[in-house]
């Protein structure tokens, strides 16, 4: 049954958020500067609490309203409390009683010029999907009037293969969107001003720089049995080079808080170019150290009382120690209490100096979600991604696994004794002797911390081989080896520190089975996907829970299978995402080299 919600539920609601709202830089300044402004939405799948620190939209948000040149105005489009469940997401019941409005100028959603989407994990196109539906917007893109409706601009993480999207997308944003999303506003404000109902292929023929375009109806795709025959390109239409922002002043930290968080981002990006990973696509960037100092004083005038140091290692940012010390100076200063909450570090970038800065700030991994009673408990979250140094070494990573034993012996002169270890399952040529090497990693750092009652969550994911990375063509595991390799590793851990230390010391954290099979088969697939998509949305939207055989069913009927979208791929054979200026060549010939080589030996 329905559960219906009335419209002015969510304006009372949105006005008493309104009130409580602490803005460091008012959004609004150059709002009266604009003339017939475009009229912007910009949408996140998350509630509102967890969007007023999700930077990536807040960023694209600020570069339409605070620059002067931008002739659009964006208001912010999330999960409404009163239409969400008690995890977070929309309820799957839910009715409005018209359609959704955004947050600030409460306009209807489907009547908006352009609409931004954000996608941190192509798993998410669930929650997208039902945000338009409560709009009123068509999901695929073939049923949206251009009269009638708003273009949609998807980007993030989760588009790094856009073709899946293609069904429902009118343009995607490959890399970054500070430069590229105001570049399309302001095309579409000249053309607007000459009266055109404006077409993307409008946009892709007026815009200036490209750089991160994706228009899917710009391609055509043919082919051959399960195969990519061709891709034919559009007479305007080229390869897509991704975009990349500079270090803007949005893009530092929060300009805005709920609940007393706010966020600072030193660092884009990664140093290590790992062959399996989608951060070594992107430009190694630093923000300014002062500006950002300058923000945390700002925080701490306003009442902040938690600030997460938003980064995929903190310490690669060249001045991490003299920022992390400024940072506990300031604190030091003001005399309250502040939690400040770090991401993953990277284990050989680790010094006594900046463990010493840590402890000062009480700054540990995930010291906000794992508790004792009441009291955080110190945890670092390291990743030694495997425990076999041959294998890592044959993709391409430099980093020596079980160099981390010296980082935990720093951690302990510290009091840290607890820690968040990611690991990966499922690459080329990997043995079961490799996986003993990660059991035998694990049980090593368990007997360091035995003796101080220390913990650790284990986290073990399958590889997905991600668009662009130099594993893009690998072949991925099935569900049911995924599950054999964790029980092996399991096993392994039991064997060295028994099974009453296990549970006590031990914590393994698989990535669940559905998000895997739905991710994988999302960034594996062509456009021909769109099918299966809106079949797991609707799915979810009935209450239903997905299980392994119900989505292998559904691929199966659109002409795929689990083996044949997840096997691999030759050199020269043409991917869904040939379309984009992707990775490098020879970076992806070299690791296909070294696996082929590390295999011979290996059965050798």
């Amino acid at each position: 049954m329905k559960q219906l919600v009335y419209k002015k539920n969510i304006c009372s609601w949105m006005n008493e958020i309104k009130e409580n709202e602490k803005w460091f830089v008012e959004p609004k300044y150059f709002l009266s500067k604009k003339e017939n402004p475009v009229s912007v939405g910009i949408m996140t799948h998350f509630g509102y609490y967890f969007s007023s620190v999700a930077l990536g939209s807040l960023a694209i948000y600020h570069s339409i309203n605070r620059d002067i040149n931008c002739q659009g105005i964006a208001d912010r489009i999330f999960i409404y409390d009163p239409i969400a469940n008690e995890d977070g997401f929309t309820s799957f019941n839910i009715e409005l009683d018209d359609t959704l409005i955004t947050f600030e100028r409460n306009i209807p959603i489907n009547q908006l010029d352009l609409l931004c989407v954000s996608l941190t994990d192509s798993d998410a196109i669930s929650e997208i999907f039902h945000l338009l539906e409560l709009s009123k917007i068509p999901i695929r893109r073939i049923d949206r009037e251009r009269k009638k409706y708003p273009l949609i601009l998807a980007g993030g993480p989760g588009c790094q293969n856009p073709e899946a999207f293609s069904d429902f997308f009118d343009m995607i944003t490959i890399g970054d969107g500070c430069i590229l999303t105001p570049a399309i506003v302001n095309t579409m404000h000249s053309l607007m001003a000459d009266g055109l109902i404006v077409t993307v292929k409008d946009i892709y023929q007026n815009i200036e720089n490209k750089d991160g375009l994706y228009i899917p109806s710009l391609y055509d795709f043919k082919f051959d049995g399960i195969k990519i025959k061709s891709i034919d390109f559009d007479p305007i239409a080229s390869k897509v080079k991704p975009a990349i922002d500079p270090p803007l002043e949005w893009t530092y930290g929060s300009l805005f808080s709920s609940n007393n968080t706010a966020v600072i981002l030193p660092n884009r990006g990664c140093k290590n170019n790992c062959s399996y990973c989608q951060l070594g696509l992107q430009e190694y960037r630093e923000m300014p150290v002062e500006p950002l100092l300058k923000l945390v004083d700002m925080y701490l005038e306003q009442g902040i009382s938690d600030i997460i140091v938003n980064s995929a290692s903190v310490t690669q940012y060249s001045k991490v120690q003299y920022f992390l010390s400024r940072i506990a100076d300031k604190i030091e200063k003001c005399g309250r209490k502040i939690n400040i909450y770090i991401g993953s570090l990277c284990f050989n970038e680790l010094n006594k100096e900046i463990l010493n800065n840590l402890n000062r700030l009480g700054a540990f991994s995930h010291t906000y979600v794992l508790y004792t009673n009441g009291e955080p408990e110190k945890y670092i979250a390291l990743a030694p991604e495997h425990g076999s140094g041959d294998l890592l070494h044959s993709l391409g990573r430099v980093l020596k696994p079980w160099e981390i034993l010296k980082a935990i012996d720093m951690a302990g002169d510290v009091g840290v004794y607890n820690f968040n270890l990611y690991f990966m399952v499922g690459f080329p040529s990997e043995t079961v002797d490799d996986r003993e090497q990660t059991a035998a990693l694990v049980s090593a750092i368990a007997d360091k911390i035995n003796e101080h009652n220390g913990k650790i969550i284990v986290k073990i994911n399958p590889l997905i081989p991600t668009p662009g990375t130099a594993c893009q063509r690998m072949k991925m595991i099935s569900v049911n080896q995924y599950r054999d390799y964790m029980l092996e590793i399991k096993e392994g851990i039991e064997k060295r520190i028994g099974k009453d230390r296990y549970k006590k010391q031990i914590e393994m954290v698989p990535l669940p089975e559905e998000r895997l099979i739905v991710e994988a088969l999302i960034d594996r697939a062509d456009r021909r996907i769109g099918p299966f998509i809106e079949k797991v949305y609707n799915y979810r939207i009935s209450g239903k829970k997905l299980d392994t055989l119900v989505l292998e069913e559904w691929i199966n009927e659109i002409g795929f299978t689990w083996e044949n979208l997840t096997e691999k791929r030759q050199i020269g054979e043409i991917l869904p995402w040939n379309a984009i200026n992707y990775g490098s060549d020879k970076h992806e010939k070299w690791v296909s080299n070294m696996i082929t080589e590390r295999n011979s030996t290996t059965i050798g």
